[in-house]
């Protein structure tokens, strides 16, 4: 045990980390002891080198996770062992299940540790929504003899053909129509990619760009577009599980 550790010593990171390491291999049955990390950790913290210390706990964390793995295979051999024909199946799926979110938990939040992780990916992936929902405005989505594929169309863009009916159906008056039809384009919300990546991204958010575009390309509509408001709801999640410190394995 120890309370402090001199300033001189505090470069050399990997050398902790390695006789933390040896001290796994020395437990009875190499079993994964996560006091002498939570105690290196406190001692780093306490003497004001955060970062070291959430590296030490990341460390921590990644090396508890087979532990977590067999305890629940144990815990599930006991509940449902007598059901020769479930056990294995039971095992597979949530076992490959935690393994799934533990993964997502060391990429995107560092299993809590690693701040820095949940501002990448919100930024990341605002700017590819970006790059993906990019597309022409309404030359390129309304003109019925513009034959260059658009990306993005608008939500009431079928009204645009319908408009003398909808407007003035009682009109003959073509040209009347026709002001009025774009009186109505001019009016419309314009196209904002970034805008737009955000609105489909972040849950509870309405920039009023999802309300009045969709995507046009079935691959952007049909996989692209659910891809990005999952993982919207996914990393945001994780990110205020991160900085609550939920997911964090201090004093358990």
């Amino acid at each position: 045990m120890y309370d402090s550790i001199l300033h001189s010593c505090l470069g050399d990171r990997e050398s902790r980390r390695a006789w933390l390491v040896k001290h796994d291999t020395t437990t009875d049955g190499g079993q994964f002891d996560p006091q002498p990390y939570r105690q290196l950790a406190d001692v780093l913290r306490r003497q004001g080198h955060k970062y070291f210390a959430n590296e030490i706990m990341f460390t921590a964390a990644q090396k508890q996770v087979p532990v977590t793995l067999a305890e629940y295979r144990e815990a599930l051999h006991k509940r449902f062992g007598h059901l020769k024909w479930f056990e294995p199946l039971a095992g597979v799926i949530t076992g490959r299940a935690l393994r799934a979110w533990y993964w997502l938990l060391r990429v995107l939040i560092g299993h809590g540790y690693r701040r820095w992780l949940p501002p990448f990916w919100l930024v990341g992936f605002w700017l590819l929504g970006a790059v993906m929902f990019s597309g022409p405005s309404w030359r390129g989505v309304v003109g019925p003899a513009d034959p260059t594929p658009a990306v993005m169309q608008p939500t009431q863009g079928l009204a645009v053909r319908a408009m003398d009916d909808r407007l003035s159906p009682d009109s003959s008056d073509e040209a009347k129509t026709a002001r009025e039809a774009a009186a109505w384009i001019e009016e419309y919300p314009a196209f904002r990619p970034l805008a737009y990546s955000a609105d489909a991204f972040l849950p509870l958010v309405n920039l009023h760009q999802e309300t009045y575009w969709t995507p046009k390309h079935w691959f952007v509509k049909s996989v692209y577009l659910p891809f990005h408001i999952i993982s919207g709801w996914v990393v945001t999640t994780l990110a205020a599980v991160s900085f609550t410190g939920l997911v964090r394995q201090e004093g358990k």
